[in-house]
This record gives C-alpha cells, sequence and structure tokens, in this order.
C-alpha cells in the first residue's frame, strides 16, 4: 500500500512532494512484536497454545468456567487469541497471568503437554512482565489525544524494555 514506485505514498508524493508518509504506529507495534526474544516468544507462544486449547472446544471451555467458579476465581473466561487480533495480547496475557493457578489445574485434568509451565516460576515472571508491558503498550498506543510522535516513542520504548527481558 506505501509502495515507493506504485502504491498510495508514491501516488501522493507525485502530488504533494513535501509529504511525509509513514507506516500505521500501530502497524509497527504489530511488527515489533513478531521478533520478540525467543524466551518471551516462547511464553507468548504456549500461552496463545493454552488458551487456544481451552477456548477451541465448547466442552471444554465450560468446563474450564466451571473449574473457575467452584475455585472462586474472579475472572471466569479466558479471551480467545489469534494473530489477526493481536491488539488484545495484553488482555489475553493479563487474564491468563490473573488465571494460572487454574489454567495449570485444567491443563493437568487434561493431560496437555504444557501444564508443566504454569508450575515453572520463571515462566510465571516472564508472563507477569510480558502482561505488563503489552497491557501498558496497548494503552498508550490506543489512548485518546496521542500524537504521531508520541506513539513512536512508545514504540521505541517497548522495543528496548523486551531486549532489557532478553539478557
Amino acid at each position: 500500500m506505501l509502495g515507493r514506485k506504485s502504491g498510495f505514498g508514491a501516488l501522493v508524493k507525485a502530488d504533494a512532494p513535501h509529504i511525509i508518509v509513514t507506516h500505521c504506529v500501530l502497524h509497527r507495534h504489530a511488527l515489533a512484536t513478531k521478533i520478540l526474544p525467543p524466551k518471551l516468544a516462547e511464553v507468548l507462544q504456549i500461552v496463545v497454545e493454552s488458551v487456544n486449547y481451552v477456548r477451541n472446544s465448547a466442552t471444554k471451555h465450560r468446563i474450564f468456567n466451571e473449574l473457575c467458579k467452584e475455585m472462586g476465581s474472579e475472572i471466569e473466561v479466558l479471551l480467545y487469541h489469534c494473530n489477526v487480533r493481536w491488539l488484545s495480547r495484553g488482555k489475553v496475557l493479563y487474564r491468563v497471568f490473573a488465571m494460572h493457578v487454574e489454567l495449570a489445574l485444567f491443563l493437568r485434568e487434561h493431560q496437555h503437554c504444557h501444564a508443566d509451565y504454569f508450575k515453572n516460576s520463571e515462566f510465571i515472571l516472564i508472563l507477569a512482565y510480558m502482561a505488563d508491558i503489552f497491557a501498558a503498550l496497548n494503552q498508550q498506543m490506543q489512548g485518546g489525544g496521542i500524537n504521531i510522535i508520541e506513539a513512536e516513542e512508545n514504540l521505541k520504548a517497548f522495543q528496548k524494555s523486551y531486549r532489557y527481558g532478553n539478557d
């Protein structure tokens, strides 16, 4: 769409060469999250697979919901995740972190391959870290009154923060 030779950017530049053409900052956020450090990417993949395991079956979803009610959980529903809805990653990660005890028990009962991850303290710490970072970034990127310069600064700070998490 923004191609230099034949896209929208080229057409706009042909009529108004002083215009600066840039990618959508939210699209940059999506691209930035695709190059997460290996540990963070692994945690995100495990979370997505675990959530989708519960949500892909209506029966499993109802059983998980009942388990949460029995355990007195404040939140009883996991949010479905797919790559198209990448803006919701922060909310998905937050819910999984808030419900990680219930999810661990459910996955253990169903002998799922990811059940042991939710008992691992390092995994839980990385999950909490990612939930905070994604939630804060989503709020900063989608909040009202933000301009392109602030959004760009928020994105750069996000990229630096997850590089730090790789150390």
